[in-house]
């Protein structure tokens, strides 16, 4: 929009508008061990980060929106408590933002679980080193899992840094994967 006044300056006043967007402001996270707000982030794989520890296995979600929030079939209005259920890893959930006369909005929340200061993927039996033992305690778990037996696994983080692939599956794939892991770092050092 633009406007003039007729005088003898001739000055032009513009002011520019826009259609409003539906967006979140922010988003609380709460889950059995702590509350905290996401993180918000820009050019990642997601736009708000939200991390909790180990053994976590749901969220509840404050999300304060100019609109409301939908993720799948689930309405979230703004200012209420949702919960979210999560697994081990990275769990990503697209959040659509809606709301009356704004245009809508797509943000991804990623819920991850954060492990211990000691924890190395790939490194199965916890010696420091992604190594040929590892990739052999990863086979003989997969091979135990395989033939309907309930293999013995170490500690909680066990099948977290055995899943070298992230994909929460632990078979030959992951060994194969430290195995060239543990080649290319081999060669690396000499």
């Amino acid at each position: 929009i633009s406007a003039y006044a007729d005088t003898p300056e001739q000055t032009v006043y513009t002011q520019s508008y826009h259609v409003q967007k539906a967006d979140i402001s922010s988003i609380l996270c709460k889950d059995a061990a702590q509350i905290r707000y996401a993180e918000r982030s820009d050019g990642e794989e997601a736009d708000f980060h939200c991390f909790v520890k180990k053994g976590i296995d749901s969220v509840d979600i404050f999300p304060i929106t100019t609109g409301t929030i939908r993720i799948g079939d689930m309405e979230l209005p703004s200012g209420q408590t949702h919960t979210l259920p999560v697994q081990r890893g990275r769990n990503f959930f697209t959040m659509n933002v809606t709301g009356e006369g704004m245009e809508p909005e797509t943000y991804i929340l990623e819920i991850e679980t954060k492990f211990s200061a000691n924890f190395l993927r790939g490194d199965a039996d916890l010696n420091g080193q992604i190594n040929a033992a590892d990739a052999a305690g990863v086979l003989e778990y997969a091979a135990a899992l395989g033939s309907g037996e309930s293999p013995h696994v170490p500690d909680d983080e066990w099948r977290d840094r055995a899943d070298f692939n992230e994909d929460r599956q632990i078979n030959a794939i992951d060994a194969e994967q430290i195995l060239e892991h543990a080649a290319q770092t081999g060669s690396e050092g000499m």
